[in-house]
């Protein structure tokens, strides 16, 4: 046997290494006689053209298993090691998954699948990203786990039981068909929230422990639930928001609320808020130099109202306030074009560095590729790997 796996697989026999990776090699299945090798602890078998998994051609005690980027189908814990611990299968064909033969699986990555539904997590599972799918419904947690990513999925509500002891801190169910925020009953340890690219018209409320909030590209109209005190980031842009009825927590650092329709201005004088960002709103006036907190570094108000900043904004140390617009037909009430001022200099009207830009107008049909995420629009992404000569050992 000359070919370059069967090199691999002697090299690693003579060796004796705990890693093999046999990626990218056209295998069509699973080399028979890796089962004897009883050494190896992570097995990396990537980019190939694998569609099934037999039960029992897998090394006995690995842990660290990769076979993304394939062609398979199916996946159970009666296929797999009964000791695996981490489990890349992202970018494969799989519609089904049931954990619960999984019972020491610790992270999964089944994003970039055709999963529509998951019958049940595997019950230690600590992290699992399972994005980029077709998952209508999430009704439960498992208790151990950590970070769960379901963005950009096809579900229109999530978990109503969770566990009041369940230990889930970060949760992504960004672009998705989510309508119903009274359904939304997040559990009290969640320190960050996204979901953002939704169809929500009201806030859900907001878990006591939370830090990152954020629902941007949503139909949200008011802010008027109590806001978790911990809370450090709050990102709800292009939205519709007219009224803020809330009280800012007195931690925030950052707030986004920029393409909204907000016509005063928030109250954030009791707070230690970092930077904030209102473009694009209905502000006329901005209030009193002694209500904006020293902490505050940076303030975008372009495209707003306001017609002129307070003197004593403009000679404060360290904050940079983004004002203006590049409208024509109004730029009069902003004395010239958008313009940046720090508190080092006076104001400069004509200011030249500062680049303006276009907003984006959000259109729910571009939701893959806006926000944090820059999304390719595409059915499903998956590696469409050559059959042709492929090797079969």
């Amino acid at each position: 046997m000359n070919n370059p796996v069967s090199i691999l697989l002697e090299k690693n026999k003579n060796d004796k290494n705990v890693t093999l990776d046999i990626s990218n090699k056209s295998l069509n299945k699973i080399p028979e006689e890796l089962k004897e090798f009883i050494w190896i602890k992570k097995l990396v078998i990537k980019k190939n053209a694998i569609s099934s998994i037999p039960t029992s051609d897998f090394p006995p005690n690995i842990t660290f298993m990769d076979i993304s980027i394939n062609r398979i189908m199916k996946i159970n814990g009666s296929m797999l090691t009964i000791n695996l611990v981490v489990l890349e299968v992202q970018n494969n064909r799989i519609e089904e998954f049931d954990g619960k033969d999984f019972k020491y699986l610790k992270k999964i990555n089944l994003s970039f699948n055709e999963l529509k539904e998951i019958k049940s997590f595997p019950p230690n599972l600590i992290e699992g990203d399972f994005s980029f799918n077709k998952i209508i419904e999430i009704t439960s947690f498992p208790q151990n786990m950590i970070r769960c990513d379901l963005s950009t999925n096809r579900l229109q509500t999530i978990a109503t039981k969770f566990k009041k002891h369940s230990k889930l801190k970060f949760l992504d169910v960004s672009h998705n068909y989510i309508k119903d925020s009274d359904k939304i009953m997040l559990n009290n340890g969640l320190i960050e929230f996204d979901i953002s690219d939704n169809l929500l018209d009201k806030l859900p409320k907001a878990p006591d422990t939370l830090e990152s909030f954020i629902f941007s590209h949503n139909n949200i109209c008011e802010i008027d639930k109590p806001l978790p005190k911990s809370l450090k980031k709050l990102s709800g842009e292009n939205n519709k928001i007219i009224l803020f009825d809330a009280i800012v927590p007195i931690n925030i650092n950052i707030i986004n609320l920029e393409e909204n329709r907000l016509s005063e201005f928030i109250d954030i004088s009791n707070t230690n808020i970092i930077s904030m960002n209102l473009r694009d709103n209905c502000i006329q006036d901005l209030p009193d130099s002694n209500k904006i907190p020293l902490s505050l570094k940076e303030l975008d108000i372009s495209n707003n109202f306001v017609s002129d900043i307070p003197i004593e904004l403009k000679n404060r140390d360290s904050l940079i306030i983004t004002f203006g617009d590049g409208n024509d037909d109004i730029s009069r009430l902003f004395h010239e074009d958008t313009t940046t001022y720090n508190s080092n200099s006076n104001f400069d009207f004509n200011s030249d560095w500062y680049n303006k830009t276009k907003s984006l107008t959000y259109d729910s049909s571009d939701w893959w590729k806006i926000n944090n995420k820059q999304y390719t629009k595409t059915s499903h992404m998956t590696y469409d790997i050559p059959i042709t000569n492929t090797i079969t050992l």
